[in-house]
């Protein structure tokens, strides 16, 4: 485009600045080039350091991929942990975890094969 640059905006962050769709805008870039580190929980670390070969397919995922089966062992910890308290405390059985969760936890796997 010659001499000009487009820089997409996204819907949120038009709505954030109070631009509209199809304004026209000066906007000033800056290079960030620190590298970018998805935080993993250390028990998942530990889970992917112990299968080598699932540890280098999970670090090939874009950081989104990474994002996203973070999240998804964090609410299986978190879904697992509390039932186990629950039934502990209560002296119940504890409930089964949700089959969104488990899909999540299930898929990782069968999602780093193509990585």
């Amino acid at each position: 485009m010659g001499d000009r640059f487009i820089v997409g905006i996204s819907a949120a962050s038009r709505a954030a600045s109070g631009i509209a769709e199809g304004d026209v805008v000066e906007v000033g870039l800056r290079l960030d080039a620190e590298p970018r580190v998805v935080a993993e929980p250390p028990d998942l670390a530990d889970a992917l350091d112990r299968a080598p070969q699932v540890r280098a397919a999970f670090d090939r995922l874009p950081n989104g991929l990474k994002r996203k089966h973070v999240r998804a062992s964090v609410r299986l910890w978190v879904l697992i942990t509390t039932a186990a308290t629950r039934t502990r405390q209560e002296g119940g059985t504890a409930p089964p975890a949700r089959a969104a969760d488990l899909a999540d936890a299930r898929s990782l796997p069968e999602q780093l094969k193509h990585h």
